[in-house]
């Protein structure tokens, strides 16, 4: 297990070296960063351009800053925000774990719904219940979170008066209040994922429940509960870990619409603002980290298969 992580591991970095130069290439072709600092830059004398290239180092080849850019990085420089001028590892530090605390909170929502939902449809094959969680998991993946959202918005906070409309307070500081503030963005964002698990998880227990072992294990008088939860659905549940795994990154992803929807002050909003700035490290910086979150939930999820399934080996 130990060579087979640290292989991982080694993959990871020219995937992330692919996607964080790609970026970094279009920022900088697309928008002059001297122009950008300076608030334009045509009134500036062509030497105070040229120095402050220099000084920035932005008059070397893209390529040469690109790795200067990671070579910092691995230190933990992440340089500084142009619009803020603070570090961008301060901002990271105030975003990061909000963001982390919503794809979280999303991420638990979606299971705790999908699996019951998953093994009642899958046990209640063409009943109603079946029907009904059909045309939810349906409605789920067609609705956009963003439209959800707003609706969610103007039922709960507008005319029911609820809970509040947009903010962030943390469910580890205040429990009572984190959960208000968290609750729309949360069901905003984990429905689809929701949606996504529960077909996952009706399909592949509607294999399992066919197989033999599965009959015998009913045929020695096992209770049904017995049979469903510990045989059926340990056997059943392999794509569903890929499927939830994946997920831990896409949500940190669509956090993005959702934290500005919704007004919270996570790595999806800094995001937003810094790509509409054109606030180069700060941008580099959230493609990196989300990089890294997709990656490293992968790497997990394919080490939870090996203690979920015994007869799957790493070499």
């Amino acid at each position: 297990m130990g060579s087979y992580i640290i292989r991982r591991l080694l993959q990871m970095i020219p995937v992330v070296i692919l996607v964080t130069m790609m970026v970094f290439m279009l920022l900088h072709l697309t928008v002059d960063p001297i122009a950008l600092l300076m608030g334009g830059g045509e009134s500036l004398d062509p030497e105070q351009v040229a120095a402050l290239r220099a000084e920035y180092g932005f008059d070397k080849p893209l390529i040469i800053q690109y790795f200067t850019w990671m070579g910092h990085t691995l230190t933990g420089d992440l340089g500084r925000s142009h619009k803020t001028q603070r570090p961008v590892i301060d901002e990271l530090k105030d975003r990061l774990p909000v963001t982390l605390e919503i794809g979280l909170f999303s991420w638990l929502f979606s299971i705790i719904i999908a699996i019951p939902a998953g093994i009642l449809s899958a046990v209640k094959r063409g009943s109603i219940a079946d029907i009904a969680a059909t045309v939810i998991t349906v409605g789920g993946l067609a609705v956009p979170g963003f439209w959800l959202g707003t609706m969610l918005i103007l039922l709960f906070a507008v005319q029911l008066r609820w809970l509040p409309p947009f903010g962030f307070v943390s469910v580890f500081s205040n429990p009572i209040e984190g959960l208000k503030t968290i609750a729309l963005p949360v069901i905003s964002l984990g429905v689809s994922a929701a949606a996504l698990n529960m077909r996952q998880i009706r399909s592949s227990m509607l294999e399992v429940l066919v197989q033999d072992y599965v009959r015998t294990a009913r045929a020695k008088g096992l209770k049904e509960s017995r049979v469903i939860w510990l045989h059926a659905l340990k056997n059943a549940s392999l794509p569903v870990i890929t499927l939830m795994g994946m997920q831990i990154g896409r949500l940190a992803g669509g956090a993005v619409v959702i934290e500005n929807l919704f007004a919270i002050p996570g790595m999806g909003r800094l995001m937003v603002t810094s790509i509409l700035a054109s606030d180069f490290p700060v941008v580099q910086a959230c493609v990196l980290i989300t990089a890294l979150m997709v990656l490293f939930s992968n790497l997990v999820t394919d080490i939870v298969y090996g203690y979920v399934d015994p007869r799957i080996r790493y070499s």
